[in-house]
């Protein structure tokens, strides 16, 4: 589904407000910090719950 990726929904977030979903704001090196920081105000807002996570896949 094309437009609705985390880099969509981090800028959409970003632009209303959130803070440290941008490269900009957290800085280098970024690692997983804009992951982490996406998926912490998802879970916070309860935009996305403890078991949406079971849908993502974890590569080891």
């Amino acid at each position: 589904m094309a437009g609705s990726g985390p880099g969509t929904v981090r800028n959409r977030l970003s632009r209303a407000g959130v803070a440290g979903l941008t490269r900009a704001e957290v800085g280098e090196p970024v690692g997983n910090a804009l992951n982490h920081n996406l998926i912490q105000e998802l879970l916070q807002t309860t935009t996305l719950a403890p078991f949406d996570l079971a849908h993502i896949d974890v590569v080891a």
